[in-house]
């Protein structure tokens, strides 16, 4: 199925469960896209039906390709429940809940919505669904509404929509040229423009507060590792390498030319963690740990979304287990942390599939969940952190069962 949940995982090495996105995903079959051109041969099968896998895994990582021990975060997997774009991929053991109330926003009963991005004024919210096309395609809605506006129909693959600042268009990935690059349209669907045009794949498009820049990620055909590039939107030619990593998602706070991104450890299990650099006269600088991962107990961070004043960040707390019958499992969930890296807060269980989190101006979260048995949309509004939310964010820190002690909201 669908998810950047989707990115969310993309390429996990031999060392680790839930790192090395940044690594190149080889030796993995998905069954939601097409198969687009990818640095080696890649297996992108799928069954004719939608109904969620897992895959099965060596029982010896020794004995796995080359560059498999696990998939990746975002787009990607190897052996876990992630495709090549480090997408999740499998059942969950359970289906996910909250901590806090949370509202559902869309509502199918074939295909998955997954991907969520609200405009700046917080009454649109755009998606990806399978809903009319097992490929994938962009739709538009209001938040509160139940209509949807199919925006691409196609057999490409469109995901990872992200609205400009004005929101008068969308940046968004397709496959449609035959290979993953960076396009965008206007919020009617029209003048459908392609922005990036190499051999490499191009993902995860990310607007500057002025709308005059995004960012996005390559796969390095030099470095065979994730990347970072910046693109000035006036000349699509100039662009600026910022590093290493993943799922650009820049601040909207102007004082600062800021952007958040998970970055794998280039040691020991590869876990991601959230990171931040400045941009300084168009340099990077300053690149900075806001959340670690926590190696001991298998939990990474990744898929980080700034607060509309860019003093938090949302991200997903992911964990893939496997044990040595190959048997492979997740759990994620949503939290939240400030810019400095002080008061991390669970807001959801971590079960089932809780990822991809977007933060609205109006102070929700929406993210991508299964909690009714079905990827869809769902929001929830962050709260001063209790007691017990408190207690879980340390559990994982101090690599303890991160299980709920407190009822749950339905």
């Amino acid at each position: 199925m669908i998810r950047k949940t989707l990115l969310v995982l993309a390429a996990l090495t031999a060392g680790g469960l839930v790192g090395g996105c940044e690594q190149q995903p080889t030796g993995l079959s998905t069954d939601v896209l097409p198969p687009p051109t990818w640095p080696t041969a890649v297996d992108m099968s799928w069954p004719e039906s939608a109904s969620p896998r897992l895959v099965d895994a060596p029982a010896d990582l020794a004995d796995a390709p080359p560059m498999a021990g696990v998939a990746a975060v975002g787009p990607g997997a190897l052996l876990g429940p992630v495709d090549n774009l480090g997408r999740f991929r499998g059942q969950p053991s359970a289906q996910a809940q909250t901590l806090e109330p949370a509202q559902q926003h869309s509502f199918s009963d074939i295909g998955v919505d997954v991907d969520p991005d609200v405009d700046a004024s917080g009454q649109w919210i755009v998606f990806t669904s399978t809903r009319h096309n097992i490929a994938g395609d962009l739709y538009l809605k209001r938040v509160d509404g139940v209509t949807v506006t199919q925006l691409t129909s196609d057999s490409a693959t469109d995901v990872q929509p992200a609205f400009s600042p004005s929101g008068r268009q969308i940046a968004f990935t397709s496959d449609a040229g035959g290979n993953w690059d960076i396009w965008l349209i206007d919020i009617d669907g029209r003048n459908r423009i392609r922005l990036t045009d190499s051999p490499a794949p191009e993902i995860a498009p990310a607007w500057s507060p002025d709308g005059r820049r995004l960012a996005y990620c390559v796969f390095g055909q030099r470095s065979h590792a994730w990347e970072i590039w910046v693109m000035d939107l006036s000349r699509p030619g100039a662009r600026t390498f910022l590093g290493y990593g993943l799922f650009p998602a820049w601040s909207p706070d102007r004082k600062v030319d800021r952007i958040a991104f998970q970055r794998a450890r280039q040691r020991g299990d590869n876990d991601f963690s959230i990171w931040t650099v400045d941009l300084i006269d168009g340099e990077p600088r300053y690149p900075t740990e806001v959340v670690p991962a926590v190696r001991d107990s298998g939990w990474a961070a990744i898929c980080p979304f700034f607060s509309h004043d860019g003093k938090r960040l949302c991200f997903t707390e992911i964990r893939i287990a496997g044990d040595a019958a190959g048997q492979i499992d997740h759990a994620s969930a949503i939290a939240v942390i400030d810019a400095d890296g002080t008061n991390r807060q669970r807001l959801t269980e971590a079960r089932g599939l809780n990822a991809n989190p977007s933060w609205s101006a109006d102070g929700k979260i929406y993210f991508t969940s299964d909690r009714q048995g079905r990827e869809s949309i769902f929001s929830i509004t962050p709260t001063a952190a209790t007691p017990a939310q408190r207690a879980l964010a340390n559990a994982v820190l101090a690599n303890q069962p991160a299980t709920a002690t407190v009822p749950v909201a339905p």
